[in-house]
């Protein structure tokens, strides 16, 4: 069930193909106590999501081979996971197509600690 937590906290999958913000991101998330697995392209998050559906997704949306949103959409259908943009243009696509995407937190870069807190706080 998304946003349940588990002894650790939640199981957090990070998308991003940056080393530098992933490196970020997955600090963040395991100093606060939750699991976190990453993934660097569209295809490995698929498996991941796969694999055992995470609580929550931070998600990128460019990525090497394809856009987040690919990501996002399967989460959605396959297994209902909640999903948090975090990306530097987040003004591309239009509120309506996050909503479709049941994306309802977006984070834009640079990355703000409170706001990732925030974020999985919400979930």
């Amino acid at each position: 069930m998304p946003g349940k937590r588990n002894k650790r906290g939640m199981r957090v999958l990070i998308v991003e193909d940056d080393e530098d913000n992933l490196d970020f991101l997955r600090t963040v998330v395991e100093a606060d106590g939750h699991v976190c697995r990453t993934a660097r392209t569209v295809a490995e998050a698929v498996a991941a999501i796969d694999a055992g559906a995470p609580d929550v997704i931070l998600l990128d949306f460019f990525l090497p081979d394809g856009y987040g949103m690919e990501v996002a959409r399967h989460a959605r259908e396959k297994k209902r996971v909640r999903v948090v943009a975090v990306s530097a243009y987040l003004e591309r696509w239009s509120k309506d197509a996050y909503a479709q995407l049941g994306i309802k937190q977006l984070i834009p870069k640079p990355y703000r600690v409170q706001a990732i807190r925030k974020a999985l706080r919400g979930a």
